[in-house]
């Protein structure tokens, strides 16, 4: 009962936050300083040191025999790092790996793991002993050069660090996760370390830049290339910076049809090799790099080395830059320069960590001066007393002889002679055959050096000069010693920067079965209006070509289905083939296309803020842009299609671009984008246009194209004279550029004598439903903020002024000018195109013409249309036939259109061939097509 009431006084009532908050702290604190941060003088963390020490002190030196690593593991455990054989075993282990350290401290015989990602053998099968580098960790470090420590059981001592002659903690680098802190320091190169410190010793003042210009930057031990400089400055000057390493390549270009070949030498350090293997050949699998037809691992002892078999039919610059995109080939090292300065961890960057380093060897030189001054000192006072005994040994001999034991010839010879009580024992201990002349002038001689060396210690602990030309013999000495070629190469260029895929139009062909291909347009050449063109794409039996779109193998393509869905590919990513290729199913793009039916392809255009969607039955919806910002792999739902409904076409537009939207009958509806609102991708539209029906109700047309003929933009005209009033308005005398028309308010005008541009507001004015032309000269007054109107005079323009303008499209557009206060008000300029002012129709049969774009007049949703195209051919007549409307765009300054007609024909001609014509006409013959074939898609080049 007695020992429970004993037991009872010893519990004591504590705060539980406040102790876990301490336990915490003192546990966090203990790994910090224990385990995972380096030291910042010599660069070691205490179990790496441990092992150093240990194996220095079984005389493990590069000229001994190897021992078995248990043995060492054993020792380091039993005496140092009471923590267990493995963490141990695994600090060994990754000090003699040439993959890991830039210079391997420990020289490991055995397989000590590899840069698969093998774990090493059993500590019972492998043996190592210390590498020359690691000779210069310890050296000094009997020479009271470093503080000691008690272990961890106070039966002996350790070094707290080493002397550490080479700066390793920026040579090889190091990695650490600690509680609530990391580090990732990278390695360098040990000539430039040297270098950088060689200069700081010699100006401390020296700028990070002009240490860049000796440090280039990390080396890493499996080499690689580092992409760009922007990482290496960051951590040189803050100790933080992401380094974007990439393998080091080559390409062995293919003669005639055979593979090419990437050869991978070196990879990114830290990245297991096995793993880049394993991730190219999933990335090969799952379709995200097309075009490689074989992967080998060919690494031996020579080294590393990946062979990637390139298709001849894909370009291997773009399958490298597809393989640094989706595997580890590119990978990311994150600088974190983190160390222990004084006990606590602090971020140490590149200058401040070789100035540590050069103060850590100053230390190390002043101590071990200290200690062989001291020894020195001692041995001279030693020779000093026998050189005094040799000038009268004959009465020393007499003071020995008549002493009765060896203390009392000590205590005699000290007072006789006046000697210390060292150098009397050491005459008692002198031989005789110190006694001869020879052995005299030795002890001379020995005199003399010493008091030689004295002189040079005293001046090195003395003279902050002498030091530092200690400190560089020395530095200079290893450099040469140790110091190496790089192996980590540095490109300026960043990440990103260079040109990988040399931008080239292209033509993208698409088939109703789905097959899809590109080819360059310079493929195609140029033909006279009435060509058959020529092939290609070769089709399957049944299938016909559907869609053609002409983009930069830049761009990106969007793939539209039946469903609503929108799929995403580089042009790049699709199959470049000859003319006469067939191509590859979409479906080996995307998986997920093997239940869905494409019915539309179009490049993406970022420049603009929306989506246009076009559906046959009429229905059209805006998308902004950010909704199809990033397409991922399932695809996107960007439209509810009804049933027996299909997306016909998309357009890239911005609010203030007008949309014209034509059918196979040869109707237009020209309404601006700005009525068309932007939804939500599950909306399914709103009604574009009413088709055309029988009297029973049925739709008897269908939505077959829509281009954008924006009408809101800039109106240019040469400035001939001005005028200024002295109201402050001016006069201009100008020559306009195009005919048009418009009403609404001035908002700006600007300009010079040779060209004059004018912003108006047209949103107010309906769009005219007649030209307005006007003289080549004419005396008009702008003012801002003036609000103007249409007027209905015609006025004669010569013909050398109707050629079209092309404009930029502003977020808001105005344009209005009236004539001098004198004179009646009239309207210069109207809604001008921003693409062009002209429109080209093509029909199925292949006939087609130009019109002038503002003969249509402005609708709004849900309108019938206007007749655009007569496609009716008069009875008897012998004539071709018109068919039906097909494709329309609107022209600017583009020079040719390219046709693709459903057999697989493409024809390129000139725009200017084909003649411009009014709204009730059937067009001119623009490609001659074999019976049974049709137009079935144009690009404008």
């Amino acid at each position: 009962m007695s020992d429970l009431f004993e037991s009872l006084e010893r519990i004591h009532t504590v705060d539980l936050s406040e102790t876990m908050e301490d336990a915490y702290l003192n546990y966090a604190m203990s790994v910090i300083c224990g385990r995972a941060l380096p030291e910042s003088r010599d660069g070691l963390k205490p179990v790496q040191r441990r092992i150093l020490f240990e194996m220095g002190n079984m005389n493990l030196s590069p000229g001994r025999p190897y021992r078995k690593s248990a043995r060492v593991v054993g020792s380091v455990m039993g005496k140092w790092h009471p923590h267990g054989d493995g963490a141990i075993y695994d600090a060994l282990s990754r000090m003699s790996q040439p993959f890991s350290l830039r210079y391997p401290l420990v020289d490991g015989h055995g397989n000590f793991g590899s840069i698969d990602g093998d774990r090493p053998a059993a500590q019972r099968y492998t043996e190592c002993r210390l590498s020359p580098i690691a000779m210069e960790m310890l050296a000094e470090v009997e020479q009271e050069t470093v503080d000691w420590a008690q272990n961890y059981d106070s039966s002996a001592e350790e070094p707290v660090l080493l002397p550490s002659r080479l700066p390793t903690l920026l040579m090889n680098g190091s990695m650490g996760v600690a509680v609530g802190v990391s580090t990732a320091i990278p390695p360098h190169n040990l000539t430039e370390l040297l270098d950088g410190a060689l200069m700081l010793l010699e100006n401390p003042e020296s700028e990070v830049e002009d240490l860049m210009t000796v440090i280039k930057g990390p080396d890493f031990p499996t080499g690689g290339v580092i992409q760009g400089k922007a990482g290496i400055k960051s951590y040189i000057k803050t100790g933080v910076g992401s380094i974007r390493v990439r393998a080091k390549t080559k390409i062995e270009r293919a003669e005639g049809r055979k593979n090419a070949k990437i050869i991978i030498t070196e990879i990114p350090y830290l990245v297991k090799k096995q793993s880049i293997v394993l991730q190219m050949h999933e990335a090969a699998n799952k379709d995200r790099i097309r075009g490689i037809k074989a992967i080998r691992d060919e690494s031996g002892r020579k080294g590393i080395r990946i062979v990637v078999e390139v298709s001849a039919r894909r370009d291997p610059k773009l399958v490298l830059h597809l393989l640094f995109k989706h595997t580890s080939l590119q990978s990311s090292f994150p600088a974190r320069m983190i160390t222990l300065v004084d006990g606590a961890p602090k971020p140490l960057p590149l200058k401040e960590s070789l100035l540590n380093y050069i103060n850590h060897r100053s230390a190390v030189v002043k101590r071990r001066s200290a200690f062989e001054l001291s020894k020195a000192e001692a041995r001279a006072h030693i020779v000093e007393g026998l050189l005094v005994a040799l000038k009268d040994i004959d009465a020393v001999i007499a003071i020995i002889k008549a002493s009765k034991d060896r203390e009392a010839a000590k205590e005699n010879l000290s007072k006789k002679l006046k000697i210390s009580s060292l150098q009397s024992d050491a005459i008692v201990r002198m031989q005789l055959g110190t006694l001869t002349g020879l052995e005299v002038e030795k002890l001379q001689a020995e005199m003399k050096e010493l008091q030689t060396a004295i002189d040079w210690y005293k001046k090195i602990l003395g003279d902050e000069t002498t030091l530092n030309g200690v400190l560089r013999e020395e530095m200079e000495g290893w450099r040469e010693k140790y110091g190496d070629a790089r192996r980590t190469k540095i490109d300026t260029r960043e990440a990103g920067d260079e040109m990988v895929i040399q931008p080239e139009l292209q033509v993208v062909i698409f088939t109703e079965k789905n097959y899809i291909k590109r080819i360059p347009i310079t493929d195609f050449k140029t033909w006279r209006r009435r060509g058959q063109g020529i092939k290609g794409i070769t089709l399957q039996q049944g299938d016909t070509v559907k869609q053609l779109d002409l983009c930069w193998n830049t761009d990106e393509l969007f793939m539209f289905t039946d469903n609503g869905k929108i799929y995403s590919i580089p042009v790049y990513d699709v199959i470049e083939g000859g003319r006469g290729a067939r191509g590859i199913p979409v479906q080996n793009y995307r998986k997920e296309l093997q239940r869905e039916r494409v019915v539309c392809i179009r490049a993406r255009k970022q420049e603009k803020e929306s989506l246009l969607i076009l559906t046959e039955k009429g229905r059209v919806k805006r998308l902004a842009q950010k909704d199809v910002a990033k397409i991922m792999r399932p695809g996107k739902k960007v439209m509810r299609v009804d049933k027996g409904d299909r997306i016909v076409n998309a357009l890239w537009v911005d609010g203030n671009d007008r949309v014209l939207t034509v059918t196979a009958n040869g109707k237009a509806s020209h309404l601006p984008a700005s009525e068309i609102r932007v939804m939500g991708r599950a909306a399914g539209g709103v009604k574009a246009m009413t088709l055309e029906t029988t009297k029973r109700g049925k739709i008897i047309d269908k939505i077959v194209d829509a281009g954008i003929v924006g009408l809101e933009a800039k109106v240019s005209g040469k400035l001939s004279s001005i005028e200024e009033k002295d109201d402050g308005s001016k006069i201009l005398v100008i020559e306009p550029k195009g005919i048009t028309k418009f009403s609404g308010k001035i908002i700006d005008a600007e300009g010079t004598k040779d060209n004059y541009t004018v912003k108006i507001d047209t949103g107010l004015a309906p769009f005219p439903e007649r030209n307005l032309k006007f003289p080549a000269r004419s005396k008009l007054l702008v003012e801002p903020g003036t609000k103007v109107k249409a007027l209905d005079e015609i006025v004669e323009m010569p013909a050398k002024y109707r050629k079209p303008v092309a404009h930029t499209v502003p977020q808001q557009m105005t344009l209005g000018i009236k004539m001098a206060k004198n004179k009646d008000t009239m309207i210069l300029a109207g809604d001008s195109l921003t693409i062009g002012d002209r429109v080209l129709f093509v029909t199925d049969q292949g006939l087609g013409k130009l019109m002038d774009a503002h003969l249509v007049r402005k609708t709004h949703r849900g309108s019938k249309g206007v007749k655009v195209y007569s496609i009716k051919t008069p009875k008897g007549s012998k004539r071709k036939g018109v068919g039906n409307l097909a494709r329309c765009r609107a022209i600017g300054n583009e020079k040719e259109v390219g046709i693709a007609t459903t057999d697989g024909k493409i024809y390129k001609t000139e725009i200017q061939e084909i003649s411009q014509q009014k709204r009730s006409s059937r067009g001119v013959i623009v490609i001659t097509l074999k019976p049974g074939d049709t137009v079935a898609d144009l690009a404008i080049v």
